[in-house]
């Protein structure tokens, strides 16, 4: 009966989806009329972090709201676990997400991406009295140091780069370190904290994210070398054209006037107004 029963729902599921009854595979933008609803994840050094005055800034955030201003659509922005803004977009609850993401080959099978608006590397944090790094200035000679570890943990944020290239990945290329055991975290910032508690060797993160993270914590400071070469862009869910081409011709006309320019001096150099937005339950 269980089994005639789970027939007959997945044949009703199908037909409905057919005859557009339900958003089954449906991509609707906004997905909240006259709104752009972003998911993205804090804190992420300089491209998303909650204020003193609890609102939400960053290089991410700034750039969406500028460009639902120019869509006429109010910004909407939620904070959610890195692992969930893939879930979002691609169950209609979420236009886009915007945290930081590296371009992938299976993610890109799976949703759909903006053209690459921040070229990233992950770094090491170490603790500012570790000398296992002094003198090492290539991606080979701190693998060399990375690869004959016994007995260490290292933390990274879940769901980010920082875990594959620990453990391993195909679609990098990395392959990992058996030696060293990976530690997912929330956030970067507790990884980070731990370490200096004393439970994990070091953390990988990226870089944006690794000198804000140096600059405001004591005891700790950052391997000067990058270890992996990675795309940022925007995801979205697959087959949202409309959205993905408004906003690539955005990103091209922000690169090309200077405004991009102008929004990353903010973060990285001070210079300017920072602009935060309302966080959204």
């Amino acid at each position: 009966m269980k089994k005639l029963l789970t027939i007959l729902v997945t044949a009703i599921l199908a037909v409905t989806c057919v005859f557009g009854l339900t958003a089954c595979g449906e991509v609707k933008y906004p997905v909240e009329d006259g709104k752009l609803t972003v998911v993205t994840n804090c804190p992420f050094g300089n491209y998303e972090y909650i204020g003193e005055d609890g609102k939400i800034y960053g290089i991410d955030i700034e750039i969406a709201g500028l460009f639902a201003a120019e869509q006429g659509l109010e910004l909407v922005v939620k904070n959610i676990d890195f692992d969930a803004i893939f879930t979002s977009v691609d169950t209609g609850k979420a236009d886009v997400g915007m945290a930081g993401i590296t371009i992938t080959e299976s993610r890109s099978q799976v949703y759909d991406f903006t053209d690459t608006y921040c070229k990233a590397s992950q770094k090491l944090i170490v603790l500012e009295s570790n000398a296992d790094f002094n003198g090492k200035t290539t991606v080979q000679e701190v693998e060399t140091v990375l690869g004959a570890l016994t007995d260490k943990k290292i933390g990274y944020q879940i769901g980010t780069t920082g875990g594959m290239y620990i453990n391993g990945d195909e679609d990098f290329g990395f392959a990992g370190f058996s030696n060293i055991e990976g530690k997912g975290y929330d956030t970067a910032v507790t990884a980070v904290q731990d370490m200096k508690n004393g439970n994990i060797y070091g953390v990988v993160v990226d870089e944006g994210p690794a000198a804000t993270i140096a600059a405001n914590v004591d005891g700790i400071k950052v391997v000067d070398v990058k270890l992996t070469d990675e795309d940022y862009a925007f995801v979205m869910k697959k087959g949202n054209e409309k959205l993905q081409s408004a906003l690539n011709t955005f990103i091209a006309k922000i690169k090309g006037d200077g405004t991009y320019a102008a929004i990353e001096a903010k973060y990285y150099q001070g210079v300017g107004e920072k602009v935060g937005y309302t966080v959204s339950i």
